[in-house]
């Protein structure tokens, strides 16, 4: 257990007793001087002791039941860290690559969304054109229409009423 130490003498209202020895606490024995001091500890380093592999094999026997179910219990929880560390890892990974296969998603959707208002731009400003040269061909066919009346009117003014064509 504990060390064995010499006992504590106490002054009682700051006063020795007269008798020279120490009194005796409630629930402790009482030692003589002698094996007080036949029993104290002398400061020496004491030996490593390096067991065999086999004393090793006898002291782990000796282990009680409890103190094997708490080994197997630590040892149990340490291999189910190592695996949720594992899930853990595995998660943080999958979670940042949805992330970025989201940000392409997002960087190429509004990339075809910009493509697709480009290319609706660029149709809109054809139909202008293609309208604007309609408008100039209708004004030009008027124009070639006006034209066509008036030199029909000015030749049948020319021609005598009853004359066939020449030919």
């Amino acid at each position: 257990m504990g060390k064995s130490q010499p006992p504590r003498r106490s002054l009682a209202m700051g006063k020795k007793k007269a008798t020279g020895k120490a009194p005796v606490r409630i629930g402790t024995t009482a030692r003589t001087k002698a094996s007080a001091r036949a029993k104290a500890p002398a400061r020496v380093k004491a030996p490593v002791s390096r067991k065999s592999p086999a004393a090793r094999k006898a002291s782990a026997a000796k282990t009680t039941a409890p103190a094997r179910a708490a080994d197997e219990q630590l040892q149990v929880a340490m291999e189910e860290l190592v695996e949720a560390r594992t899930e853990l890892s595995r998660l943080g990974h999958a979670l940042s690559a949805s992330h970025r296969e989201l940000e392409e998603r997002k960087l190429s959707s509004g990339s075809a969304e910009e493509n697709l208002r480009a290319q609706m731009l660029a149709l809109r400003e054809e139909l202008r054109v293609t309208l604007a040269e309609l408008e100039i061909s209708r004004n030009e066919i008027e124009r070639l229409r006006g034209k066509l009346a008036q030199n029909e009117a000015a030749s049948a003014s020319r021609k005598p009423a009853g004359s066939s064509p020449s030919v």
